[in-house]
């Protein structure tokens, strides 16, 4: 490939005096020993020293005289195939669903972009998937093998749209689950991409806030609890996160999780199922708690009984029979309204007055 010699001529091999056949040496001989890869990219044979290359073919223009049937060629024209520019645009794409759409570290989006060459060298595009299909699984298989909390739902949703490097917003064709986990599926088995299951004691160990927030003494206890858990890793590094934090106020004022409140909030504020459930989405709400109940079992932990008389509880009640009975009706004393709260009482007192 003649028309790739003018970037490599000036390069450095790390090699430089092993191997005798060096891309670097082979271009300043006139030869070539680079592999042309896709996206631009080209690596030599010998030594794995990478190179971009412009990805460009080139045509020339000629023309023959009539008498002689002599054919001269002159100029060159600079052309990309459409496989090419598929290529190229997949790229793209995949580069915004990680750093814009998913906000992941630059390694993971690399390593994804590492396996959507695999991917497209090894051919899983055929059979109508196109790309698109490709990229998702490749960005979710980076994230996973990254010990990354995150579900595939949410990346093949979030996957719909793409600002490309000029700025133009564009659609993307949507994808079904089934078409992706389908393909993971035989991949997997395939052995084309790793099978990523991290465990929990490794999401939180990854998990970008809880470095950044939490003491080492809570982090090292956080993944000890999380090995008496069974079931899915994001439910149980959510719950273990959850315990070891307790009563700790690790939530600072002006992070993304503080709310505005009064009083001692403002020093910060505890944990809770919502935070831990946002900081690892690959798990749900229901899930956590089902998590936290056998996690508590597991350690012997017993779960805290409300008193049996709960005065805050008696006085709501009170007032609820009092605006009932105004309202013309009558609250049965052995069936205590479960889930009434103060904020539901004065919705009826505010009733009562219209």
């Amino acid at each position: 490939m003649p028309e790739d010699l003018d970037v490599v001529i000036n390069a450095r091999c790390i090699n430089w005096e092993v191997p005798v056949d060096c891309a670097v040496k082979a271009a300043r001989s006139g030869l070539s020993s680079l592999d042309r890869t896709t996206n631009g990219m080209a690596y030599c044979k010998n030594c794995g020293l990478e190179f971009v290359v412009d990805g460009y073919s080139r045509e020339h223009q000629s023309s023959t005289d009539s008498e002689t049937g002599f054919k001269t060629e002159y100029g060159a024209v600079l052309k990309k195939s459409g496989k090419q520019r598929n290529r190229e645009e997949s790229f793209d794409r995949l580069s915004y669903l990680c750093n814009s759409v998913l906000d992941l570290e630059q390694s993971i989006a690399g390593k994804a972009a590492s396996i959507l060459r695999t991917l497209m060298d090894s051919g899983s595009a055929k059979g109508g998937r196109g790309f698109v299909v490709l990229e998702i699984v490749a960005a979710y298989a980076a994230a996973r093998m990254s010990n990354q909390s995150i579900k595939l739902n949410e990346v093949i949703e979030g996957h719909r749209n793409w600002t490309t490097k000029e700025g133009d917003f564009k659609s993307i064709k949507s994808v079904s689950p089934k078409t992706v986990r389908r393909l993971m599926s035989d991949l997997q088995r395939r052995k084309v991409i790793p099978t990523a299951r991290p465990s929990a004691s490794d999401l939180i160990g990854s998990n970008k806030w809880c470095l950044d927030n939490l003491t080492d003494d809570t982090l090292s206890l956080a993944q000890e609890i999380s090995k008496n858990g069974s079931g899915t890793p994001d439910s149980i590094a959510a719950a273990a996160i959850l315990i070891a934090c307790g009563d700790l106020r690790v939530i600072k004022p002006g992070s993304r999780f503080h709310k505005q409140k009064t009083g001692r909030e403002n020093d910060g504020q505890k944990m809770t199922s919502a935070v831990a459930v946002q900081l690892f989405p690959g798990t749900s709400p229901r899930t956590v708690r089902k998590r936290l109940k056998d996690l508590r079992a597991a350690m012997g932990i017993q779960p805290i009984s409300n008193p049996i008389q709960d005065g805050r509880k008696i006085r709501i009640k009170e007032r609820l029979s009092e605006v009932v009975a105004d309202l013309g009706g009558e609250l049965d004393p052995d069936k205590p309204p479960f889930g009434i709260t103060r904020k539901d009482v004065e919705t009826l007192e505010a009733i009562k007055r219209l």
